[in-house]
């Protein structure tokens, strides 16, 4: 199967419902998303595969967070699989969702950042089209890229120095807390479990700011997912 020989170490793999919670979506939407369904074909190609374990990997969640971001201002996933299919047809951009290339929503319409720094509307009726940098939005400023341009590491939360960071490469690709790499829910169940913030600190030699924060995204990232 194709899934087991997946390196974990190097790619991270989520659950359905894990990717959710990260993407504040619902487990049956991001599986619908990158894997489909009965009647929907899904609007990404999956790292992995359509495979019958239905896990996701890092590309897969960071695409699956730019898909909800664009489903929240209300564009079709119609409008959306337009968009990737003329990205990677036209402009050689073979996922969009998830490189350097950057998109854009302005109202119903995405568009395409190229190499050239220009916008180009990638989806109709003006597709092809290129538009001012002013008139639009982007939704994946927390995302840094590697070299190639390649996502490869996305902040879920930040306080001045610290942050809640999603690495592939890192504790599986669960949720960290940096400076440290703690995994965020450990040390957010800790702070009941020792009895206190700062008990939770001295226990897994951080600070109570750490703690804080953890706890800060636990409570964000809950409640989102049946």
């Amino acid at each position: 199967m194709v899934a087991a020989a997946a390196n974990p170490f190097v790619i991270g793999l989520y659950t359905p419902a894990e990717a959710a919670r990260l993407v504040r979506s619902t487990p049956e939407a991001v599986a619908r998303w990158v894997m489909g369904d009965e009647r929907r074909t899904p609007v990404i190609k999956a790292e992995l595969g359509r495979s019958r374990t239905k896990v996701l990997t890092f590309r897969d969640l960071i695409q699956s967070r730019a898909i909800r971001e664009i489903r929240f201002r209300t564009v079709p996933l119609v409008r959306i699989r337009e968009a990737i299919s003329v990205a990677q047809r036209s402009y050689g951009v073979e996922h969009p969702l998830s490189y350097k290339h950057r998109l854009f929503s302005l109202g119903k319409s995405i568009l395409l950042e190229l190499e050239s720094r220009d916008l180009v509307q990638i989806t109709k009726p003006n597709r092809h089209q290129y538009v001012m940098k002013l008139m639009v939005q982007t939704y994946m400023d927390e995302i840094k890229f590697d070299d190639q341009g390649r996502a490869r590491r996305w902040t879920l939360l930040r306080e001045g120095e610290l942050s809640i960071d999603v690495d592939p490469k890192i504790r599986l690709g669960q949720p960290v807390v940096t400076p440290g790499d703690i995994l965020a829910d450990a040390l957010a169940d800790a702070a009941v479990s020792e009895g206190s913030i700062e008990a939770a600190a001295d226990a897994y030699e951080t600070r109570p700011e750490a703690v804080r924060l953890a706890l800060r995204y636990q409570q964000q990232f809950s409640g989102l997912v049946a």
